[in-house]
């Protein structure tokens, strides 16, 4: 967890999306949007982009950290089981960003595999229809 500013933020989706910073405005996460997302539940998601026109086109809400919001981009909940199940192409994250994952993970005292394990097959167990 890293604490950045608003535009910092906006500036990461942008770059993650293969977009140079700064976003056009449609596109930027607004105080006002910001705040809408924390009035609802932790894991609450508020597309960002047209569908199909990034990698990431949905920011989520995971609850606060002291004080502060804790958010996330991600892709639609409706396309994680295509993902995982190879449906729609992923490209795996750089070896950097999962050395960062992984030394965060391991600060929790986890494994970090069981962690993303468990972690993953849970999320999803509880959106995917049986």
């Amino acid at each position: 967890m890293y604490k950045v500013t608003l535009q910092q933020f906006n500036d990461i989706v942008a770059q993650e999306n293969g977009l140079r910073p700064p976003l056009p405005v449609q596109h930027c996460l607004t105080c006002e949007a910001l705040a809408r997302l924390r009035r609802q539940e932790p894991g609450s998601v508020s597309l960002q982009f047209e569908e199909g026109w990034t990698y990431y086109p949905a920011v989520a809400y995971l609850g606060d950290h002291n004080g502060a919001p804790v958010l996330t981009f991600t892709c639609l909940p409706e396309d994680a089981p295509g993902f995982l199940s190879g449906e729609l192409p992923a490209a795996p994250p750089a070896d950097n960003y999962l050395n960062v994952l992984r030394k965060g993970v391991q600060e929790l005292g986890e494994d970090p595999i069981e962690y993303w394990n468990d972690f993953v097959e849970s999320q999803f167990r509880q959106q995917t229809p049986n």
